[in-house]
């Protein structure tokens, strides 16, 4: 299995996924689950550690070959997704937060759309799930 873990060829992988983090030990895991669990397979997973001080270095290193890590010291976000960016190899690139979850479709749909429109850029719609309360694009809605 190649860095990013998800690439099933000798290609470069489509799209690069880049997730910076700060002190996420108990968070990151389940967006790298995520990403690993999605249908579009030729992936790599990028994750800037910026600096953190809990134990997010070991959980990190627990994924193996299955990401590539890159650690930093703290420059913020911008500067984890700046370093993310410089180490991609993707055609296309997806960011994400520590904290993000996608529909396990995602990335096969947007590759798809992308590349049947000839398009540069795509964006999706987004959740905040919250105590059974749905808010989506600034709007409540009783359903999750």
């Amino acid at each position: 299995m190649e860095a990013g873990g998800m690439q099933n060829s000798s290609e470069n992988p489509k799209v690069s996924v880049i997730i910076p983090n700060f002190n996420r030990a108990d968070l990151i895991s389940n967006t790298i689950h995520n990403i690993l669990g999605q249908s579009f397979r030729a992936v790599e997973i990028i994750v800037v550690d910026d600096g953190s001080t809990d134990h997010s270095i070991e959980v990190l290193e627990g994924f193996g070959t299955q990401i590539t890590l890159i650690r930093q010291e703290n420059s913020g976000p911008g500067g984890a997704r700046n370093a993310g960016f410089g180490a991609a190899s993707g055609q296309f690139i997806q960011f994400m937060d520590s904290d993000d979850l996608a529909s396990l479709n995602k990335l096969e749909i947007q590759v798809a759309a992308l590349e049947s429109e000839g398009a540069d850029m795509a964006f999706c719609p987004w959740f905040h799930i919250e105590w059974g309360i749905s808010k989506s694009e600034g709007s409540l809605s009783g359903q999750s």
